[in-house]
């Protein structure tokens, strides 16, 4: 079933590059496929639903049949209502997805970055801005599956990147007190270079409030998606 599943998904990569990169880093535990609708359900820090449809039928068919499920990872915009309509919303994290086509060349950088070690997943979620949303466990995960890239002050992190489980670039951060000074731009760009390698689509996932994110995706050609938004529902008690 998910083999049929991938096929369908890779009809369209850019939209469904999240499901197609989940599928391949975890396990799927359930697939659903309605026409050309898809669902699926994987463990990564939680378990995630992730769903590709073009067909309101077609998804209302698919959302019966996972109503139970209370975690969804990148639904578009006009999901969002069907998924949340009577049910009580524990949190909704909402980001513009962009993604740089392969005809675009990166400009070189300069700066040196080094290989991410699993044992630095602590220090990287105590100064990770979305805590609440994930654990230290996945950022040690998503180091031992995809790698990532540090810039070093002597034997001091001062900057990192990553990818999300989904095969989105991001866990970008710069220490305060290193910003400006390019290092940002110079690990997006080793980032990036990786994901080419691999074969994969480069796209970030950013909120429209990150101004700074959003205007170095921009520099380095990245093209403005759509509107993703990953949602947590609150468990239904059933009497």
């Amino acid at each position: 079933m998910i083999e049929r599943a991938l096929r369908i998904l890779e009809k369209n990569r850019v939209k469904n590059c999240s499901i197609i990169n989940f599928c391949k880093d975890y396990p799927i535990e359930l697939v659903e496929i309605v026409g050309k609708s898809v669902a699926v359900k994987g463990k990564s820090d939680r378990n995630w639903v992730y769903i590709s449809s073009e067909n309101l039928e077609e998804f209302k068919e698919l959302l019966k049949r996972i109503s139970a499920e209370t975690c969804y990872a990148v639904l578009e915009d006009w999901l969002l209502p069907y998924v949340i309509a009577d049910r009580e919303v524990d949190w909704i994290l909402s980001c513009k997805r962009f993604y740089l086509p392969d005809y675009v060349t990166l400009p070189k950088t300069t700066i040196g970055v080094k290989p991410l070690r699993p044992e630095m997943a602590d220090y990287i979620f105590e100064n990770y801005e979305y805590r609440e949303y994930t654990d230290s466990d996945y950022i040690k995960g998503r180091i031992e599956k995809a790698g990532g890239f540090g810039i070093f002050d002597g034997e001091t992190l001062v900057g990192w990147i990553m990818t999300q489980d989904d095969g989105a670039i991001g866990i970008l951060n710069v220490l305060p007190a290193y910003r400006r000074r390019g290092y940002a731009r110079a690990l997006m760009i080793s980032m990036v270079e990786k994901v080419r390698e691999s074969g994969n689509i480069p796209f970030v996932q950013i909120e429209e409030s990150n101004i700074p994110s959003m205007n170095l995706a921009k520099s380095l050609g990245f093209i403005e998606d759509r509107n993703v938004h990953w949602v947590k529902l609150k468990k239904e008690d059933h009497m």
